[in-house]
């Protein structure tokens, strides 16, 4: 019995055996013989024809066999092409970790130049202008023919991230309707979404989303409404960022598969995962919206990601909004939202939420409200006790959270740490939190890297432990009320990129252990008055990245250490107010930045994780004295602002020559010194500088002549110096008129000194005469006035002449011009008598 089951068991696998190599056979002689048919090569050839390939991306269609042709994919079995995928070549990625600014609807390529990864490996392009050539010689063009409705099982079709110079999408592409798959994002098509594409009812999954980037000029696709969606009953995922359009959720809602994103430029709601039957809205970039949703809307789908910017909802909190408990990620970021968020919504999402962004809100809350459980009846007191003795609401998943430009109130509960055990980003920034210190919990928070507490009321000390903060990339505490030193275990958070302590009423000296910082790349201790001691000098030596260095309005005193001319990448340099001493150092011209100009790949507004090679951003701001007016810079300007201030200290010695190299320097304040000496006749080679300001010192000499060479000189102070002889004339000089930049300077003399002549300009001691040039210009205007008076005194008779002689010789002209006189002088006699009447009426009427 086993030996004749063993024997059909033997039998049934032979066969099977045999079945699996005969069908491998059959499939291999169709995949090997098979070939695409003549009319659709020929139609591919055709479509090849009208396009442009400066990368010979399309070089191998050629033969017979187009199934094996780039970019093409054929059945296995019938060898009818089914995908079509050109999407540009150009392998590179930008990474989503870069934030993009919604304020102005752009993704800057000096952004791109940090992210971009080319070929598998860092490429670091230093001129945005540079990606775009190469990208643009990756892209297809020209137009496409109508020949692919030959493709008649055509599934497939790939063409994003080319260049079709602004055309519209072909009409014909809504006649290929076994199509389930359509990207054309970023392929630069123009003009109106032609409504044939609902007739696509095959489509899962379609993309026409661009981004606006900059040097890429490009136009935008525009959409008069979303009606035709509703024809794309097999909808699984639509992207339309970038778009201009106004329309009702009603028009979404009649897809029901419609499950992954949905991205609009106006009215571009959220992000979409398959929850439910219906899932998607997105809205991200810029430009205020208007959703119109009626206020009792209950929404037929439950989101797991939404996404909100410059989309208005408020004022009140939607109840559509809080029927989605699933959510996952929320960003809702100025959407006018007001008042409180539902305790309810908030309690029902905090378990699974990973992102919760609401910054750049009107929320007028208490901001414990949203990190303890509420009783409703005990949630109003007051005292920090309350806070402390209170059960915290658990957000066990979430990573970041954002509330920052926002009303927010009331001490940080001391159970943070409690709360969010995983949160890497904080940003509780321009708030009115107040009524007590950073809690010390925050110190056992491991996984924190970004701490954003800036511009509230903040009082207290800095917590005095940071060795469990191994991560920490940015602290920003500016502009609160803090005291106290800056404790000594800061240094412990060795991932330190940024640290910005500025405007509080912190003292003491720079903690010595921050030089096991080594990734610092911008320090901002300024305005706080009582920080002393010298300058470090392992600044320059171990932290040598900085592009930031401001320590302005402190008390720090000393020298300025020689190792800081290592900080080769400084952009912006400012000791401004402080009791510094000694010579400006004569090696600044190591500062690369400012010899070279903008080479750094890094620059301002991003932190890295060590030897990663990915830059994360963030918004570096500052306050310096720009054209004598101080002011508070961010990301963009602080690119441009390469800055040395040395203000206000008790400098000496002579401005070193080699200052003069630094020929990208915008900003250079060296006013209220005691500087010696004469201003380098090699100036004018600093062609770039916008502000000059040497007040206030002892300088001598006469004011080089090259300084006539700096066309953008908009702000120039050389008052109160010894200067002497003639200020020089000339070019953008022209344009500084105000006689008080060079004020206190006795032997300074010529325009715009208006009351103090050079030597030679006068020929007495009381009565200045013209030079000259002065006398030259006096006799050609006193000419042309003679002329203006000899020809008003023969014009003004001859056209008198010429009037009475066309009058009096034509008696029609006669008639017609008396007619003229009279009815003038009617006129003007009717409106004096109306005026004489009413006035006669208004004064018998008061009486």
């Amino acid at each position: 019995m086993a030996d004749k089951d063993f024997i059909k068991c033997y039998v049934s696998f032979v066969w099977m055996l045999c079945v699996i190599l005969l069908s491998t056979t059959i499939v291999g002689a169709y995949t090997f013989n098979n070939n695409c048919s003549s009319v659709e090569r020929e139609a591919l050839i055709s479509f090849k024809q009208g396009l442009s390939d400066p990368s010979a991306r399309l070089s191998s269609w050629v033969g017979h066999n187009c199934c094996q042709w780039h970019g093409i994919t054929c059945n296995l079995i019938s060898g009818k092409v089914t995908k079509i995928d050109l999407h540009n070549s150009f392998k590179s990625t930008i990474s989503t970790s870069l934030t993009i600014s919604a304020s102005s609807s752009t993704i800057s390529p000096s952004s791109l130049r940090i992210m971009i990864i080319s070929g598998g490996y860092e490429q670091p392009w230093k001129d945005s202008e540079d990606f775009v050539q190469v990208f643009q010689k990756t892209c297809l063009r020209g137009k496409m023919s109508s020949s692919l409705l030959e493709l008649k099982y055509l599934n497939y079709l790939d063409l994003s991230l080319n260049n079709f110079e602004g055309a519209p999408i072909p009409y014909f592409f809504g006649m290929l309707t076994s199509l389930r798959y359509l990207n054309l994002s970023f392929a630069n098509f123009s003009g109106q979404i032609p409504v044939y594409l609902g007739n696509l009812s095959n489509l899962n999954h379609l993309d026409l989303s661009t981004w606006k980037l900059e040097n890429f000029d490009w136009p935008n696709l525009h959409v008069e409404n979303l009606q035709w969606i509703s024809g794309l009953s097999s909808l699984e995922f639509l992207n339309l960022g970038g778009f201009w359009t106004t329309f009702k959720l009603s028009h979404v809602q009649k897809s029901p598969k419609f499950m992954e994103k949905y991205n609009q430029n106006r009215d571009r709601l959220s992000k979409f995962d398959k929850v439910g039957d219906l899932s998607p809205l997105d809205k991200k970039y810029t430009r205020i919206c208007f959703l119109n949703i009626s206020c009792d809307w209950i929404p037929p789908f439950k989101l797991k990601v939404l996404y909100l910017e410059n989309c208005f909802i408020g004022p009140q909190f939607p109840i559509w909004l809080r029927t989605q408990t699933h959510l996952i990620e929320i960003t809702l970021r100025n959407v006018g939202i007001s008042g409180s968020i539902p305790y309810e919504w908030i309690s029902n999402i905090s378990s699974q939420v990973t992102i919760l962004d609401l910054s750049n809100n009107l929320l007028n809350m208490r901001l414990s409200h949203i990190f303890i459980i509420s009783d409703q009846t005990n949630f109003v007191g007051e005292s920090q006790k309350l806070l402390n003795d209170s059960i915290p609401l658990l957000y066990p998943n979430l990573v970041y959270l954002n509330l920052r430009n926002n009303k927010l109130w009331g001490p940080i509960p001391s159970t943070i740490n409690d709360s969010m055990p995983k949160l890497f980003e904080l940003d509780l920034s321009k708030n009115y939190l107040i009524n007590g210190a950073i809690p010390s919990s925050i110190k056992t928070m491991n996984h924190l890297g970004v701490l954003l507490m800036s511009d509230n009321q903040l009082s207290g000390e800095l917590f005095d432990d940071w060795s469990r903060l191994k991560s920490m990339f940015v602290v920003d505490l500016a502009n609160n009320n803090l005291h106290g030193k800056i404790p000594s275990t800061i240094g412990l958070s060795t991932s330190l990129n940024v640290l910005k302590l500025e405007n509080n009423n912190l003292h003491g000296e720079i903690p010595e252990s921050l030089q096991n910082c080594s990734l610092l790349t911008s320090i901002d201790l300024s305005g706080n008055r009582f920080l002393n001691g010298n300058l470090p000098s392992w600044i320059g030596v171990v932290v040598s990245e900085l592009r930031l260095l401001n320590l302005r309005s402190n008390n720090f005193s000393g020298t300025i250490p020689r190792q800081w001319c290592n900080l080769l990448f400084l952009r912006i340099f400012d000791l401004s107010n402080n009791r510094l001493v000694g010579e400006v150092p004569s090696c600044l011209y190591n500062w690369t930045s400012f010899v070279e100009g903008n080479d750094d790949i890094i620059g301002l507004g991003y932190y890295h994780e060590g030897k990663k090679t990915w830059y994360y951003s963030f918004e570096e701001k500052t306050r310096l004295v720009m054209k004598g007016i101080e002011s508070e810079y961010y990301n963009k300007v602080l690119e441009l602002v390469l800055t040395i201030d040395l203000s206000r200290n008790e400098l000496s010695g002579q401005i070193p020559n080699e200052i003069t190299k630094l020929i990208h320097l915008v900003t250079l304040n060296l006013s209220w010194n005691a500087l010696v000496g004469t201003i380098s006749e090699s100036i004018g080679a600093m062609k770039t500088l916008e502000t000059l300001d040497l007040s206030h010192n002892h300088l001598s000499g006469r004011i080089p002549d090259s300084l006539t060479s700096l066309n953008f000189l908009t702000h120039l102070n050389m008052s109160f110096n010894n200067l002497t002889g003639r200020i020089p004339t000339g070019n953008q000089l022209q344009t500084l008129e105000d006689p008080w930049i060079y004020e206190g300077n006795h032997y300074l003399c010529g325009p715009p000194l208006i009351r103090i002549k050079c030597p030679g300009d006068e020929s007495s001691s009381n009565l200045p005469i013209s030079t000259s040039e002065g006398e030259e210009d006096g006799k050609e205007n006193d000419s042309a006035m003679v002329g203006f008076y000899i020809s008003m005194a023969v014009g003004f008779p001859f056209g008198i002449s010429i009037l009475l002689f066309t009058i009096c010789t034509n008696e029609a002209r006669r008639i017609f011009y008396f007619g003229i006189v009279d009815r003038v002088n009617y006129n003007i006699l009717q409106t004096i008598a109306f005026l004489t009447i009413g006035l006669r009426r208004m004064i018998i009427w008061r009486r």
